[in-house]
């Protein structure tokens, strides 16, 4: 194994590299995944709410694991962490197809399977901040975040239409054989970088020390009024993303006229939502200011979810379904970025974690209140009810710094 990165190597080194096409292969098969485990539980059983419940198996081990992962995998050598997690995920995946061809169908063996690949996603995606940095060090970590957020993009609006296609050909088991292979293929690239990613300072392991950084990031998120509001927000954006996203195919059943392999356009439609976001958001931080643009971006996604719920013509609920994701990405970014320029450079690491999980808990919430209402409410009006709680939210934002302090210079500095 070489040394860590330094300044003076090219970016797209031997070593990163493989971790790009390590990164983009296994995007490419979680992205088709999180269509296809949906499709194959509706398939099943028919049922709304078990289909929503996909959404908050998927987010729940990020909350479960996310905090103590962060802390081991700075303690551990994160080559082995990723290798590992990516073994673990391909056999979870596997059983799929397997059972399927046994003629063993069983919702509680896909939901476990579920639980399992994006827990082992968890431990991968902990060791991989470290990891990256080692690869290419700190002065080029931005133009590598720049060229695996756009793989995974473009990623994202391509492999949805084509798992829909291979969905309504061949069935969703396809889909988790496919990503298997994947997660084996990203195994072996790691086990091929050169450099040492272990880490480089010893760490206190014992878990007093772990549990005492967990609050030190928990507390200076509750310090400050922007990043308060902010996390708090985004908890209640991600609810009703979770819930849209968690009945996305119930809603396809019900509620739209789509031809056969749309959903996997309205999928694509999400990331051409995110890229525009990614694309445009220096732009608008420069013209509406970091805080006002967040309380913007919340204003706009409530009427728009609203409408996506009562638009019955498929064609026009994928024009609203991408301007949606468009507000969502923009809102997500703005606060990821707004929490890393607040957050002082020795507590990145834990206040970032913490306030991602905080957010991210609203997701599961939504998934699963989404599933049960739709059993006793038309889908529609679940769908709106969903914007509630970001309205609420918005209007708080309206009389809080996000808005009052309104230049780059006031947020953010």
């Amino acid at each position: 194994m070489t040394a860590n990165a330094d300044a003076t190597e090219p970016l797209w080194n031997w070593d990163f590299r493989k971790w790009f096409a390590g990164r983009t292969i296994s995007t490419l098969g979680t992205e088709a995944t999180a269509i296809a485990i949906p499709v194959l539980i509706f398939q099943q059983t028919g049922s709304p709410a078990l289909t929503g419940l996909v959404s908050a198996v998927i987010v729940l081990p990020y909350l479960v694991f996310g905090l103590i992962a962060g802390g081991v995998a700075d303690r551990m050598n994160r080559r082995g962490l990723m290798v590992a997690s990516d073994l673990v995920g391909a056999m979870a995946l596997v059983s799929i197809p397997i059972a399927h061809l046994a003629g063993l169908h069983s919702t509680v063996h896909i939901l476990v399977v579920t639980f399992v690949v994006w827990t082992a996603f968890v431990w991968f995606d902990a060791a991989s901040f470290g990891a990256l940095i080692a690869v290419v060090g700190k002065s080029k970590l931005a133009a590598a975040n720049s060229a695996l957020w756009s793989s995974a993009t473009v990623v994202g609006i391509v492999v949805p239409a084509l798992a829909g296609i291979v969905i309504a050909l061949w069935g969703p088991e396809v889909i988790l054989m496919a990503d298997a292979l994947s997660a084996v293929a990203s195994a072996l690239l790691i086990m091929r970088i050169r450099t040492d990613l272990r880490p480089t300072a010893v760490v206190d392991g014992s878990s007093e020390k772990l549990w005492r950084s967990i609050r030190e990031g928990l507390r200076f998120i509750w310090a400050s009024t922007t990043l308060r509001l902010a996390t708090l927000g985004m908890a209640a954006l991600t609810f009703a993303g979770g819930l849209a996203m968690g009945l996305l195919v119930v809603f396809f059943a019900r509620a739209l006229d789509a031809p056969q392999g749309a959903l996997g356009v309205f999928f694509a439609a999400a990331a051409v939502g995110a890229l525009l976001a990614s694309l445009t958001l220096t732009r608008l931080r420069r013209r509406f200011g970091p805080g006002r643009l967040m309380v913007l971006a919340f204003l706009g996604f409530v009427p728009l979810l609203v409408l996506f719920a009562f638009v019955p013509a498929w064609v026009a609920s994928l024009v609203i379904w991408t301007a949606w994701n468009f507000l969502r990405t923009l809102a997500t970014i703005n606060n990821i970025t707004i929490r890393q320029e607040e957050t002082p450079p020795e507590l990145q690491g834990r206040v970032n974690m913490t306030g991602r999980m905080i957010a991210l808990s609203g997701t599961p919430a939504g998934a699963l209140v989404g599933g049960v209402l739709v059993e006793f409410v038309p889908i529609q009006v679940v769908f709106a009810m969903a914007a509630v709680p970001v309205l609420a939210v918005s209007l708080v934002f309206l009389r809080s710094p996000l808005w009052t302090r309104s230049t780059d210079g006031d947020i953010g500095q």
